[in-house]
């Protein structure tokens, strides 16, 4: 595809893995390489490995690797991230995984490369309600060689479908809220009203801070949405009027974006900077797609790992549908973006 003067093309094999990325510059109708990544799979076709090369002085050199192994279960064990230095492969950082006996994530462990030895960085815990829904996260950090509690994720469902998040940081020895987030649905589980609320100053009452109402017209897509923030007052007010949209974007319903045994589980939820994406028994490369209520695809990324970081950095609050798909499966899930 062309975007901004870069071609960016994609390579597939026979069972529509993804092989190969070029990433090429056109100016004055030329074409000049910059860079790309050459994908290699095991035999059943998992990605073990993805080297990214740039094109230097008419030939290309290495940059860096990401290498993935496997256990028993096809689920990712280990993710390895290294950088070439002029004559060899030199470690950066490494993700160790852990899972349950229903194939469902329990822990992640990252550590950094240091004085020639791997050493703890930070830690995710996983806890699951029976329906598969993700329930808890507790995120820690290494600090003189002991886990100390950093953030906590709490999470609340009716059925399937979130209605609550707690987010929540360890201070002075005890959990202290940062920000909550209501989700309503309508008769057939589409989210109506987003409401994300932060603790008053001395943090004892929660005060809202977002509000998006959406509405749908009969062909399931999105209408209308309101955008609503909180002014110095207190008082909810729009920065823009509301949005109403022609019905050309069509929007799944909900159930389908979280129906169970769904392959995909995206955390934490609302996310605010990084989005921690895990995928269970996935063969090949994945691809994930984020657009807005109004269809507009707002990220894109192809070819990546099953336990990867997104860098959403760069999305305004609100809520937005990620698309994850495999050459096995397409899995479309409400994000919503809050800090």
């Amino acid at each position: 595809m062309l975007t901004d003067s870069i071609l960016h093309s994609l390579t597939y094999d026979s069972n529509d893995s993804l092989i190969s990325e070029l990433d090429q510059a056109i100016a004055n109708s030329i074409l000049t390489n910059q860079s790309r990544k050459t994908h290699h799979l095991n035999a059943s076709g998992f990605t073990t490995s993805v080297l990214l090369e740039t094109w230097t002085n008419g030939s290309w050199t290495n940059s860096e690797l990401d290498s993935s192994t496997y256990d028993a279960s096809t689920n990712v064990a280990t993710d390895l991230s290294q950088q070439w230095f002029g004559s060899a492969w030199g470690n950066l950082v490494q993700n160790l995984y852990t899972y349950d006996a229903n194939n469902r994530m329990t822990g992640m462990i990252r550590q950094l490369w240091a004085n020639n030895t791997w050493e703890n960085e930070s830690s995710r815990t996983f806890s699951w309600n029976l329906n598969n829904t993700l329930a808890v996260v507790l995120l820690q950090s290494w600090n003189f060689n002991t886990w100390q509690n950093y953030y906590l994720y709490t999470y609340t469902y009716q059925g399937i479908y979130q209605t609550y998040a707690l987010y929540q940081k360890w201070l002075n020895g005890a959990w202290k809220n940062v920000d909550q987030l209501f989700t309503t649905y309508d008769a057939t589980n589409r989210p109506v009203t987003l409401i994300d609320q932060v603790p008053d100053a001395p943090g004892s009452v929660w005060m809202t801070d977002y509000q998006q109402n959406l509405t749908y017209c009969s062909g399931n897509c999105v209408e209308s949405a309101t955008a609503l923030f909180s002014s110095p007052s207190g008082t909810l007010h729009s920065t823009d009027s509301t949005r109403i949209f022609s019905c050309v974007a069509l929007v799944t319903g909900i159930k389908a974006l979280s129906a169970p045994g769904d392959h995909i589980t995206l955390y934490p939820n609302p996310a605010a900077n990084t989005l921690w994406l895990s995928s269970e028994g996935t063969t090949g490369g994945l691809d994930i797609s984020i657009t807005d209520v109004l269809g507009n695809v707002v990220k894109q990324q192809n070819g990546i790992s099953a336990q990867t970081t997104v860098d959403i950095s760069d999305l305004r609050d609100g809520i937005y549908f990620a698309t994850v798909s495999s050459q096995a499966f397409t899995s479309c899930k409400k994000l919503v973006v809050s800090r």
